[in-house]
Formats: structure tokens, sequence, C-alpha cells
């Protein structure tokens, strides 16, 4: 068995899903971002699955307030 590949996947809300490797006995977030048409991911350092899912719908949040103010400021220009 490849140790990259997934052993556990759980969609959290629509474009969010967590997952887990072979590799780590942390769960991953991963996103898809649609402005740039490309998945991002980020470790949530979590053990548990129901704690994984409260941080990657944080970090979901604070990833789109992010991207949005990019292209508020952009627009500002």
């Amino acid at each position: 068995m490849n140790p990259a590949k997934w052993t556990h996947k759980k969609s959290v809300e629509r474009g969010l899903t967590i997952y887990k490797t072979g590799m780590s006995r942390y769960w991953r977030a991963r996103l898809y971002d649609r402005s740039i048409r490309k998945y991002v991911t980020k470790t949530t350092m979590e053990t548990d699955r129901q704690e994984a899912s409260i941080i990657a719908r944080e970090w979901k949040v604070k990833y789109l307030q992010g991207a949005t103010s990019h292209l508020v400021e952009k627009a500002n220009w």
C-alpha cells in the first residue's frame, strides 16, 4: 500500500474535505479555491475527526476572507 494514499476521507461541506493518509495520524483539510481553480491543503494538527472538522471550517473562513480582501485592495487601486 502506498503510504501517501488517503486512508480516511470525510466531506465537511461543499468544497471542503478532511482526510488522513497512511503517513500521518493527523487529519488534513482540502479546500477548492475557485479563483485559482486549484485545491489548497493544510494540516489540522488534530487526531480527532470532529475537532479536525471544526478547525477546517475555521480555516476555510479565514482563507476566503484573505482571498476576498486581496480582491478589494486590488479594486481600490
